[in-house]
């Protein structure tokens, strides 16, 4: 796959869509404040979604923009003719999102010390706030949409039970800032990532750490035995047991 164009960047981030057929990649670009999120179909190799900001794939297909400055989350539909999507909620500046397994929820957090504040994804209105005193640099929703966890510019990363909108448990280990995390399909396992350059996984539900690999975080395959890690310029499948 050609990269568009000639540029600078310092973090390349792919992830396939749902369905395998398209690959989105995400460039952090040089001045750590920007990023590119470019969309190739894997059966002709064409790009079909060149945007200038993140973007996170949702459970349906369609990719979620993560603007790092602007203020409002766009969804794209990559490869179709219609556009952007929709447009929800205004977000601080540098702020993360996750969309809920369900699309029902948005969670939105900003990087200064705002909190967590969770809108329904049509609407935009405001369901939900998570008070935290730091910033969250990534959040992901359990599958059950029953934990959202948000991974912490101290190198925390914080697990609330959505229920009772309390913290549940703080895990400690990583050393930098936590910029992604996933969890397992079956949602008994959370892997996190790092600037500190290691991935981790986690019992959600206890907190304890269980594995520490040398690594940046790829994802989880669709039947959960297996976990994607890039490692320099190499790409790693490990089984999980």
């Amino acid at each position: 796959l050609n990269r568009p164009g000639d540029f600078s960047f310092w973090h390349f981030w792919p992830r396939f869509s749902p369905d395998g057929r398209l690959l989105a990649g995400n460039y952090l670009l040089d001045n750590g404040m920007e990023a590119r999120g470019v969309v190739w179909s894997i059966e002709d190799r064409r790009i079909v979604l060149d945007v200038p900001h993140a973007l996170q794939w949702l459970p349906d297909g369609s990719a979620l923009g993560v603007p790092q400055r602007e203020s409002v989350l766009t969804f794209y539909r990559p490869g179709s003719d219609i556009g952007p999507t929709q447009s929800v909620w205004t977000k601080p500046a540098g702020a993360s999102a996750a969309v809920s397994p369900s699309n029902r929820w948005t969670a939105i957090s900003g990087s200064s010390g705002e909190g967590i504040k969770v809108v329904d994804t049509a609407s935009g209105d405001l369901v939900a706030e998570f008070a935290i005193t730091g910033g969250m640099r990534s959040l992901a929703w359990s599958p059950d949409e029953r934990q959202l966890v948000g991974g912490g510019g101290d190198g925390r990363v914080y697990v609330w039970d959505t229920d009772t909108r309390r913290l549940q448990s703080v895990m400690e280990g990583h050393q930098a800032d936590v910029v992604a995390l996933q969890f397992h399909p079956a949602g008994h396992l959370l892997a996190s990532m790092s600037w500190d350059g290691t991935t981790r996984l986690w019992d959600p539900m206890t907190g304890q750490p269980l594995i520490r690999v040398t690594g940046s975080l790829v994802r989880f395959n669709s039947d959960g035995d297996r976990i994607g890690l890039q490692q320099g310029t190499q790409a790693s499948s490990w089984q999980l047991t």
